[in-house]
């Protein structure tokens, strides 16, 4: 048994490996919720019980408490925990950072797991708190990325940055009539989500013009079904394979390291 955890800006969310007749067992909590004293308790009442000694692997992009709040929680369970860091390689991926264990484990972890389902050119896209973009060649080598704010972080900064339009926005609901906001709040949130998906199209399509070969678009994160309503599809635009969601890019990446036999990791 294994248990996988990753802990964002925004949620907390963790699977057990395998669940009962190999069935993943998946739960997710609001950061803002996490409370150190009920998270083993959690842990285990989505196993159903107590689970047997096992290693807890974990990805944290947020506040080092709520790590510190995982590593306590799988301790009490008899879990050995794993503090997850990026690397110059591993699992068949050469990350592309001057600085590997500079480059945010979240990002890591979503390019073994891009690498891990297909030796294709792919474009990741994380959208959350922040937006984040990496590409990755069929070889497996990382060519770098992009850090920008993410949709609702566009949004954020409008409201508490200006007067008129934090004013305006506060009013009323958003409101979007073909593409287009009808009142501040929808210009808003649309305009942050076509930012988000022109930037993707953008460098999916320009990775592949380098490359010489067609890019897949996989997008993960709290806000990604959103964006990908905002790409074309059927055709997909030129240079581009084929447009994918996948929520659970992190926790996917988590499990690439299981069975790697935990290769590169330190305990906590």
């Amino acid at each position: 048994m294994t248990l996988l955890v990753d802990v964002g800006n925004t949620r907390l969310k963790w699977r057990w490996l395998p669940g009962p007749a190999g069935v993943p067992l998946d739960g997710v909590l609001p950061v803002a919720e996490v409370n150190a004293g009920t998270l083993a308790e959690q842990f285990a009442a989505g196993w159903g019980g107590n689970p047997e000694p096992c290693d807890a692997l974990l990805s944290c992009v947020a506040d080092e408490t709520l790590a510190a709040a995982v590593v306590h929680a799988a301790t009490l369970l008899g879990c050995r925990p794993y503090r997850m860091q990026s690397t110059a390689e591993a699992c068949g991926v050469r990350s592309g950072y001057a600085q590997p264990e500079l480059l945010g484990v979240d990002r890591w972890l979503g390019l073994l797991a891009a690498r891990s389902q297909r030796p294709a050119a792919t474009c990741i896209v994380g959208v959350g708190t922040a937006l984040t973009l990496d590409l990755l060649d069929a070889h497996g080598q990382h060519h770098g990325g992009l850090l920008v704010p993410g949709p609702e972080l566009m949004m954020d900064a409008l409201v508490t940055r200006t007067a008129r339009i934090g004013a305006a926005a506060r009013q009323a609901e958003p409101q979007v009539r073909e593409g287009l906001g009808v009142n501040t709040g929808g210009a808003m949130r649309e305009g942050g989500l076509l930012a988000a998906a022109a930037l993707a199209q953008r460098s999916a399509q320009d990775f592949a013009a380098r490359t010489g070969a067609a890019v897949w678009l996989c997008l993960t994160g709290g806000g990604a079904e959103a964006v990908a309503e905002r790409l074309p599809k059927n055709p997909w635009p030129e240079g581009i394979a084929g447009i994918e969601l996948q929520p659970d890019l992190v926790l996917q990446g988590l499990a690439v390291m299981a069975a790697a036999r935990r290769d590169g990791l330190r305990h906590y």
